[in-house]
């Protein structure tokens, strides 16, 4: 998408809150490959673009009480065939996982309550809350 900074500059027009859960390409995370100096860096720029960087995994209720667990990574699967950063993926739950990193592999798994809201599965936009509890109770 261009150079970093540029890029994570024209962020700051979109509309909305902006949460970001940092995945493996995003470099707050601390599998991306750079100093910690670095790293407090790239978290300044996305900050100064309007950005919340959220925790590795956190847990959110949503408006009708369901709560549901946000994070990079699914808790299993992947898009190149075989599980990478296992360590990084959240422990198993009854909780419905909210996640993206498997690019179109599969938008909802029931089986395992998960549903992917990266946007290569979501017609490349953001998905709502609204969206996500309305996903669960069709699931």
């Amino acid at each position: 998408m261009g150079p970093f900074a540029e890029t994570v500059a024209k962020t700051s027009r979109l509309a909305g809150q902006k949460i970001l859960v940092p995945g493996n390409h995003d470099r707050v995370h601390p599998v991306y490959r750079g100093s910690e100096a670095k790293k407090a860096e790239w978290a300044d720029m996305y900050e100064a673009a309007g950005w919340t960087i959220a925790p590795l995994q956190i847990e959110l209720e949503l408006r009708d009480g369901t709560m549901i667990d946000l994070c990079h990574f699914p808790r299993t699967g992947d898009s190149h065939g075989e599980d990478r950063y296992v360590e990084q993926r959240p422990a198993p739950s009854d909780r419905w996982l909210i996640h993206g990193h498997v690019h179109e592999a599969w938008k909802i798994n029931a089986a395992q309550r998960e549903i992917n809201v990266g946007v290569d599965v979501q017609g490349f936009c953001p998905v709502s809350l609204a969206e996500v509890a309305e996903m669960i109770k069709t699931a």
